[in-house]
């Protein structure tokens, strides 16, 4: 529901056109990426559903009904109404018709019959083995069984139903049941009940004024020891225990482990040992702040060493530094030691107030346990005087009602003729399979998609987190994983340089700077194929005449430098520290020497090193300085970084660039994680072009490509591709040899370090 609701929220605040509910497109697409699993566990519960429903013995069903004639002062003959009498006296009927007695004079009865016997057992031994006992009519009659129940409209009915393997023996059993009962009603007299009834209403009578007695006396009882609910109070006294003995369990343990902690510190300060290892010092105040501050104090003093004298201000000013932390450091230390002593004073009170409160009541609860000797005593009697009288005033109505039995007309209405099949149905039971069938199949990969809940269709990116999808790049398995950031530079697959064609396109669409800008490409965490589709975006934008610069800016692992064979001993990190010494040196840097051409309108500028300190980096004028004059010399300044989801490089270098192009990994990240980085990113001020869905499996290419076009060129390289283009081997491609003849003409510049096998893989 939540991901229901966000995607309403995003179809009011973004355009209509590109946000939309998933449709039937959307769930079709769903089953069929899952139609093996749903059909591979739809079959078999279809199929076992179907062999055990027809695999029951079949079942006949036989009907006989008695009738109730009614009389003026019991029934009423509207249709479908009864008075409140009538169904009193039909209940008593059917209670009687399910009674041991009458079951017993029906097996006794067909005990008796040789010709109904044989009739009501044959379906039961038939298939039975020659060496297992034949079961008996109680058995049998047993495993068939015969209900009874109200029917009829206006006259009433009394339904008798029974079940067995074959019609006749079940005709048999409702039969004998009809028969029986009426034996039964034959052989009462209504001559025993006056003297009955009137000895039940002298001793009901008799019961009312003992229930009396007894009331008044709880009555007393209660107002004499202010006492609303002996129960209630036993309750709350024994909560009220056991509440105060856990809280001194608990204030017990709690002294014993501040004086544990308290100890431990003791023996840590007289043995010398790091006090600091200890988390009740570590973690109290600022402690670990202080801690911090103190070893990158320490590492630049250090530095500050090995570039001035022992007197040079600087150094002194960070010994000063180093002093007064560490004596913050010691007086917090000594409060943490304090605190944790007043701690220990507070679990000693603290235990001393729930012991007395303890013995408080337990006291109550001792003079509680003498009151309710006599409580008990009273309630006791209550109990079996109502008791009794409900029993009294029960059996009285009973004898009422059974009174008139015997001046009502009960007689057969109907006799069962053979019984009619009814189990098993196998209509209902097929059209059952195929209902079980279809919604196995359609709900498992709907409950799975519901469960999964990472970012894997233009759904998730355009309802649910809102944003434009760029493209979707399709998951590479024909390039070794060497060659992939060289994809567009050396052709290395036809498919793929569309793809990336008309992720340059949307890009284009996309942008509102016509002129020099800086772009930012990032993704959530490692492993999203941020840097391959950053270096093949360069190419591409190198390709289209636009010169380009790439930067690597993931100081913590760098790798940019690597797939095109260059050095990392300069670049991003020796401008900035060669700004800082001095601030005119950017005037007159030659920048062939940290940013080398690779390709026709592409430069690599290397990290020049590793550090763990870019954001403070990014706080710096000389970086400013670094990337405005570096956006002076390109048309495209594009930044590869750390993964936003680890490190915050990402969030603060995206202030300072124009654009930002938002990498994810088919089913890696979920869309919670996404839409939060996305709206941190945001904040930041920088223009989200949108998101390139990446490692996009075939499946999901095609089918997604078909009814809404997202994913632009390359799915269909393998089987359309060189069917439009035609043509024999021998013909060339213009493109192709005028990217030959300046890949030439570069190898033949001096400093070119363009990797070595560019040419022959392009070639």
């Amino acid at each position: 529901m939540s991901d229901l609701n966000t995607g309403f929220e995003n179809l009011e605040n973004n355009n209509a056109s590109s946000n939309r509910l998933k449709g039937i497109a959307d769930y079709l697409l769903i089953i069929r990426d899952r139609w093996l699993i749903g059909i591979a566990l739809a079959l078999p519960i279809a199929f076992l559903y179907a062999y055990v429903k027809l695999g029951e013995p079949e079942m006949y069903q036989a009907r006989s009904s008695l009738i109730l004639e009614p009389g003026q002062s019991i029934i009423n003959m509207q249709k479908v109404v009864r008075d409140d009498y009538s169904a009193a006296i039909l209940g008593i009927h059917l209670e009687k018709m399910r009674s041991r007695i009458l079951r017993e004079n029906v097996i006794a009865h067909i005990e008796k019959n040789p010709t109904k016997k044989k009739e009501i057992i044959a379906p039961f031994i038939k298939d039975l083995d020659p060496a297992t006992p034949q079961p008996n009519v109680g058995t049998v009659v047993a495993w068939s069984g015969y209900n009874v129940s109200l029917g009829g409209q206006g006259a009433p009915l009394i339904l008798i139903y029974a079940s067995s393997r074959s019609g006749k023996a079940a005709a048999i059993i409702t039969n004998t049941v009809m028969e029986e009962y009426l034996k039964l009603l034959s052989v009462r007299s209504s001559s025993t009940y006056d003297s009955a009834i009137a000895f039940l209403e002298d001793q009901r009578e008799d019961m009312e004024m003992k229930e009396l007695e007894v009331d008044r006396s709880l009555k007393d009882f209660r107002r004499k020891y202010n006492i609303t609910s002996m129960e209630g109070n036993r309750e709350f006294l024994s909560n009220r225990m056991s509440a105060l003995t856990g809280a001194v369990t608990d204030a017990r343990m709690t002294k014993i482990n501040l004086e544990t902690e308290y100890s431990q510190i003791m023996t840590f300060k007289l043995s010398g040992k790091d006090i600091f290892e200890l988390s009740t010092i570590s973690s109290f105040g600022n402690i670990e702040e202080h801690r911090t501050k103190l070893l990158e104090l320490t590492g630049e003093h250090s530095r500050l060493r090995e570039r001035y004298l022992e007197k040079h201000p600087k150094l002194i000013n960070n010994l000063r530094r180093i002093d007064s932390l560490n004596e913050l450091i010691d007086i917090q230390v000594e409060q943490a030691i304090s605190d944790l002593k007043n701690k220990i004073k507070m679990a000693e009170l603290q235990e001393l107030e729930y012991k007395n409160e303890l013995r408080k009541a337990e006291d109550e609860n001792s003079d509680l346990d003498e009151m309710s000797i006599q409580y008990n005593a009273l309630k006791r009697q209550q109990v079996v005087y109502n008791q009794t009288g409900q029993q009294l005033s029960t059996r009285l109505n009973e004898a009422r009602i059974t009174s008139q039995l015997e001046s009502r007309n009960l007689k057969e209405n109907e006799r069962a003729l053979d019984g009619s099949l009814f189990s098993p149905d196998k209509r209902k039971i097929m059209t059952t399979s195929i209902g079980i069938f279809i919604a196995v199949f359609i709900g498992l990969p709907l409950a799975l998609e519901l469960i999964d809940n990472r970012v894997k269709s233009p759904w998730d990116v355009e309802v649910f987190l809102g944003r434009d999808l760029l493209a979707g790049i399709p998951r590479i398995s024909d390039v070794k994983e060497a060659d992939r950031p060289l994809i567009v530079g050396n052709d290395l697959d036809e498919g793929l340089v569309e793809a990336f064609r008309s992720l340059y396109s949307r890009i284009q669409m996309q942008s509102d700077i016509s002129g020099s800008k800086s772009m930012l490409v990032t993704s959530a965490i490692p492993s999203e194929g941020k840097s391959l589709l950053a270096a093949n975006l360069a190419y591409t934008f190198a390709n289209h005449g636009r010169k380009t610069v790439l930067v690597d800016f993931d100081l913590r692992r760098p790798g940019i430098h690597k797939f095109c064979g260059l050095e990392n001993d300069k670049g991003l990190l020796t401008l900035v520290e060669e700004y800082e010494l001095n601030p005119l040196s950017l005037e007159s840097i030659n920048l062939d020497e940290v940013m080398k051409e690779v390709f026709p309108n592409l430069y690599i500028l290397p990290s020049g090193g590793r550090t763990r300190s870019a954001t403070e980096m990014l706080e710096k004028p000389a970086f400013d300085a670094v990337i405005n004059m570096l956006k002076k010399h390109c048309d495209i300044l594009m930044l590869d970084t750390s993964p936003i989801g680890l490190f915050p490089d990402s969030l603060a270098l995206a202030q300072k660039t124009d654009e930002l192009v938002y990498v994810t990994r088919f089913g890696k990240v979920s869309r919670k994680v996404c839409k939060e980085l996305l709206s941190s990113l945001e904040n930041t001020g920088t223009r989200i072009l949108g998101i390139v869905l990446n490692d996009l499996p075939e499946k999901k290419a095609h089918g997604y490509y078909y009814y809404g076009g997202y994913y632009g060129y390359g799915y269909y390289r393998y089987k359309y591709y060189n069917k439009y283009y035609g043509g024999s081997d021998e013909e060339e491609d213009f493109h192709e040899r005028l990217k030959e003849k300046q890949i030439l003409a570069m190898e033949k510049e001096p400093g070119s370090r363009f990797k070595s096998d560019s040419k022959d893989e392009t070639s």
